[in-house]
């Protein structure tokens, strides 16, 4: 397969505290990358160093794709959204932001494919949206630029088990339709076990271990049994 991402010795250091450590990983093009480890683990900051949010103290990193506007797209903590416009004016301002030529009935399509059909022509201000709703229509901003990869924090955390659904659903439909290449960094390990194709495990900035979605199934063993097997030392019985 065809490596989107590659990092080498990657290493992030804030003061005295290590947030990342030799992190050597790779994500192939047409993966949909589980990222998994405890709250603190690093996976943040991975993100951040992937997105240039922050810069390394040492190790690099490489990402094997064009560096036009857009093609690389992160939702993290603070998605790009405008409280006080409705969902189609978010998409207007955001594609004038990227300077890119983008009619109202394009905008309109990527929100109809988000699942966000029934706000298109309403007046309601995305202050108003519940917390799913916000999530997808920050899909649907990342978008505009027509991305090749996507990187996404959390994505399901707060959402409800029909807004996790929503949510999954629409990763996979992306990911089968446009090709595009997801990282997602999660702590909710069954949801990405229903949605990743392949996973890496992170701890104390460390990177354990990576495997397939399907070298995973042949142990027999679920997710959970195995994250706490190689990063918590509980054996699965």
């Amino acid at each position: 397969m065809e490596v989107l991402v590659k990092t080498t010795n990657l290493t992030k250091v804030y003061k005295e505290t290590v947030a990342v450590s030799n992190l050597n990983m790779t994500i192939n093009k047409g993966e949909i990358y589980g990222f998994i480890g405890e709250n603190g683990a690093g996976k943040s900051t991975v993100i951040k160093l992937l997105t240039n949010i922050v810069n390394p103290t040492s190790g690099s990193y490489q990402i094997n794709i064009d560096k036009r506007i857009g093609n690389i797209a992160a939702i993290v903590e603070n998605p790009a959204i405008h409280n006080s416009l409705n969902a189609l004016n978010n998409m207007v301002f955001q594609a004038k932001m990227l300077g890119l030529k983008k009619s109202v009935e394009e905008l309109k399509e990527l929100l109809i494919q988000v699942g966000l059909e029934d706000v298109i022509h309403l007046k309601k201000r995305a202050k108003d949206f519940s917390l799913g709703m916000k999530q997808r229509l920050s899909i649907a901003l990342a978008l505009i630029g027509d991305p090749e990869f996507i990187l996404l924090d959390e994505p399901m955390n707060g959402l409800d088990p029909l807004g996790i659904r929503k949510m999954r659903e629409l990763i996979i439909l992306l990911n089968r339709e446009r090709n595009i290449t997801f990282l997602i960094s999660s702590h909710i390990l069954t949801e990405l076990d229903k949605v990743a194709t392949r996973y890496g495990f992170i701890s104390k900035g460390k990177l354990i271990k990576e495997i397939t979605q399907k070298e995973l199934h042949e142990l027999d063993i679920g997710i959970e049994d195995y994250y706490l097997e190689i990063v918590e030392g509980i054996k699965y019985v």
